[in-house]
């Protein structure tokens, strides 16, 4: 109010809020300059504001560790199918419609005369009400095909489906191969959210479903480790209660279930495509190569000495015990 702007929490925390979800994801949609917001934020709560002039944004990061994302309300427009947006400063309306989904492009005001309202251009809540995930505008996915991972993701943690016509326009976009055309890094990103999902097989298998897979995973059998993915929750917790030192990265475990039974090569062209980075690559390609003896060793029970299984076993990352379980 002091700085005379328009304040809005946007995205995933509205769509959480109203689905009754605990989220921390915190995005802040300034109608005024968002670095000057970011930065004034910060003083006040002495946290400490990275920004980011080239989109508008900043980063307010509090002592606690916590984090809040701020933005100008920007309109994005693309030079070219996939390629980075250009931003430009507009309105709550366009910044909205910039967004990936319906249930995405909601915002609720934080100030003072019309706190908590509600601003829902694209009937949002209607979507959520009937648990659809549908795209603003045809091209969403020309634009930004990966969106298709993200829709995907979004499907299967809150078991919704795809709109009739988005669903039609998710299998235009895999014909056309429009997910080629996005960097591997940003692909990467969008797979390691679905790896950290609670139970990421849904979407798993769901990406096999929609043609996607092969061009994800080359080389990868999902039929061959499904088994093993369904079963990784369950593990987990095991491994949780037995208190380690260093808790398994759950994407890591599951790319390791995913990788687990194709074999070295494969497991490290996997690594290459995505530019995992050697320590991770380094985990992966222990994980893959050590598995299979130390699940022989398990088998023998009481006839291995204990100085037989550690040497199996402690030399292999966290991130396959429960592969190995």
């Amino acid at each position: 109010q002091e700085l005379g702007y328009k304040v809005y929490i946007a995205g995933g925390m509205v769509r959480d809020l109203l689905l009754g979800v605990q989220s921390f994801d915190i995005d802040l949609v300034v109608e005024g300059n968002g670095m000057t917001f970011g930065s004034e934020l910060a003083r006040r709560f002495d946290a400490r504001a990275r920004l980011h002039p080239k989109f508008k944004t900043a980063n307010v990061i509090f002592q606690d560790g916590r984090q809040v994302d701020v933005a100008t309300a920007r309109l994005e427009f693309y030079q070219y199918p996939a390629a980075l947006p250009q931003v430009e400063t507009s309105s709550l309306h366009q910044d909205l419609y910039r967004r990936d989904f319906t249930i995405n492009a909601m915002a609720v005001s934080l100030n003072q005369e019309n706190f908590g309202d509600i601003v829902d251009y694209f009937n949002g809540r209607g979507d959520l009400e009937y648990g659809l995930v549908r795209v603003l505008h045809n091209l969403s996915f020309v634009e930004d095909p990966t969106r298709l991972l993200r829709g995907v993701r979004l499907e299967k943690r809150y078991d919704f489906i795809f709109e009739t016509q988005t669903f039609s326009l998710v299998k235009d976009a895999v014909q056309n191969k429009m997910l080629e055309r996005a960097s591997m890094e940003r692909v990467w990103e969008e797979l390691k959210h679905i790896l950290n999902e609670p139970r990421p097989g849904k979407a798993l298998g769901r990406l096999e479903e929609i043609g996607l897979w092969d061009y994800l995973f080359p080389g990868v059998l999902y039929g061959q480790v499904r088994d093993v993915v369904d079963e990784i929750p369950r593990f987990l917790r095991l491994i949780h209660s037995w208190s380690l030192v260093e808790e398994p990265e759950q994407w890591l475990v599951y790319l390791l279930a995913l990788l687990h039974r194709s074999g070295p090569e494969t497991a490290v062209a996997i690594c290459q495509r995505y530019h995992l980075s050697r320590r991770w690559s380094s985990k992966v390609e222990a994980g893959v190569a050590g598995w299979q003896e130390a699940v022989e060793v398990l088998r023998l029970g009481e006839k291995v000495r204990m100085s037989q299984l550690a040497d199996k076993v402690l030399p292999l990352p966290n991130e396959i015990y429960p592969v190995i379980l």
